[in-house]
């Protein structure tokens, strides 16, 4: 397998894929229905497919501060931002996690958001149940953290990361 990471845009033909690999990353990831994605493929700002040697490998869902979107954590980030690019998930297979995927989607999106005008990269990772790996790699990309967020009633909690685009991922 190649050490090459290819970013594309995500087609129909991707929604299984995706849809299967984020069931399989949950609760790294929130669980979401097929639709969830069908739903996203058209509207979002960017769903983008990572692939090795031609095969689908991973995926980001990222949307801009205007989207008709009704997430908590997503609404948390426009009321105190006002222009961004929001990750509302990244998913990694296995096979190919510590290869770069991760990082190769997050460089994609930077040079897009920065081709946009856009002052910062905005997601969040799970503190509860904690989501080491993933604060790791964030902190390693250039984010930082810039509030909190509870869920369930204290079951779930959430932090909420910007990278500043001045930092190269």
């Amino acid at each position: 397998m190649s050490n090459s990471a290819q970013i594309r845009d995500a087609v129909a033909a991707d929604l299984e894929f995706i849809h299967r690999l984020n069931t399989a990353e949950v609760p790294r990831v929130g669980e979401e229905p097929a639709a969830f994605f069908e739903h996203w493929l058209p509207r979002a700002w960017s769903l983008r497919i990572v692939e090795f040697d031609g095969h689908p490998a991973g995926f980001m869902l990222a949307m801009r501060e205007d989207a008709d979107y009704g997430s908590r954590n997503f609404l948390w980030f426009r009321q105190r931002f006002a222009e961004f690019a929001y990750v509302d998930r990244l998913a990694v297979a296995d096979s190919v996690r510590r290869r770069g995927a991760g990082a190769a989607l997050y460089r994609d999106l930077a040079v897009r958001s920065r081709a946009a005008g856009l002052p910062l990269i905005a997601c969040e990772v799970n503190t509860r149940p904690r989501n080491q790996g993933s604060l790791d790699f964030h902190a390693r990309l250039g984010f930082g953290p810039v509030g909190s967020l509870e869920h369930d009633g204290g079951a779930k909690a959430v932090n909420m990361l910007v990278m500043p685009l001045g930092a190269a991922p």
